[in-house]
């Protein structure tokens, strides 16, 4: 009987630490793979010098959109997020060229998906138009413009 319940005690000592709560240690992420940014409140909270300057806060959509909710090239522009459609992002750089532009480097997410994206921000017409030129847009004359919205 002693030997049954040594042998039942040593099981459950097995299975115990077999839950364990700590974890599993990972592999080192392969140096060719380039690894997507995840959005977070710590991003957030790292760059809070890195905000998009007010000129360019607020709701936009394209010149000739509705700037209804359900427009699929409606922005809104916060001062550490955009948030598009589908998608949103957090503002993890930005670079002020002048009063009327701006580069912002986001980390973005939606639809499943996670990538870093670069935006050129330009105002035109007195802040009324806002030219949003995607990482390369500029090179291929794919700059879209948008009007701003009234809230």
């Amino acid at each position: 009987m002693a030997r049954l319940l040594s042998s039942l005690t040593a099981a459950l000592a097995l299975t115990l630490a077999a839950c364990s709560a700590e974890p599993e240690p990972t592999a080192p992420a392969d140096q060719g793979e380039q690894e997507a940014v995840a959005p977070s409140a710590d991003v957030t909270r790292a760059n809070l010098g890195r905000s998009i300057p007010a000129r360019f806060h607020g709701v936009w959509d394209n010149v000739d959109g509705t700037c209804a909710r359900e427009s699929d090239l409606r922005m809104e522009i916060g001062s550490d997020a955009v948030q598009f459609y589908e998608s949103h992002g957090i503002v993890t750089d930005m670079e002020q060229s002048d009063d009327q532009s701006a580069v912002v480097t986001l980390a973005m997410e939606g639809e499943g998906e996670k990538w870093n994206a670069n935006l050129r921000l330009s105002l035109a017409e007195s802040g009324t138009i806002l030219e949003v030129d995607h990482e390369g847009a500029a090179d291929t004359g794919m700059a879209i413009l948008r009007k701003r919205c009234d809230d």
